[in-house]
């Protein structure tokens, strides 16, 4: 019991490769991801997706949200700041009711959200891939 609490301790303060994949699951990739929207960390929720949905936020920054330098950042920073900007954070406190792993793909349902959070196996762990969606309000 006290090696595994250690290990679970040094794993938190060390963040090293062999400790990330024993905490790497479609679970805790989204909890981290509401969290970052939670405290308003856009870089922190697009390290959460895969590259394709980061590149797909830098165009919906540009062709939607028109900003001067499109980014996933900047995406993520301008839907924080819109009107729907607090319920996005409020997903910080999200309860996710079930998780479907087929292979490198997974399905996450949150309470209250209606489309599920799919995500997929990358070399860099699980990450959301998504697609955004919703007009410039």
């Amino acid at each position: 019991m006290r090696v595994a609490l250690a290990t679970g301790v040094a794993c938190l303060a060390l963040a090293t490769p062999a400790c990330a994949a024993s905490t790497d699951n479609p679970r805790t990739t989204v909890q981290r991801y509401f969290a970052a929207l939670g405290r308003g960390d856009a870089a922190g929720a697009c390290r959460r997706l895969t590259p394709g949905s980061q590149e797909k936020l830098k165009e919906f920054a540009d062709r939607v949200l028109r900003l001067k330098r499109p980014s996933c950042e900047g995406a993520i920073g301008a839907l924080l700041r819109s009107p729907n900007g607090a319920a996005l954070r409020r997903l910080a406190h999200a309860r996710i009711t079930r998780i479907d792993v087929h292979g490198k793909r997974a399905e996450v349902r949150v309470a209250r959200v209606n489309a599920p959070i799919d995500l997929a196996r990358t070399a860099h762990g699980w990450r959301i891939d998504s697609e955004p969606s919703g007009e410039n309000d």
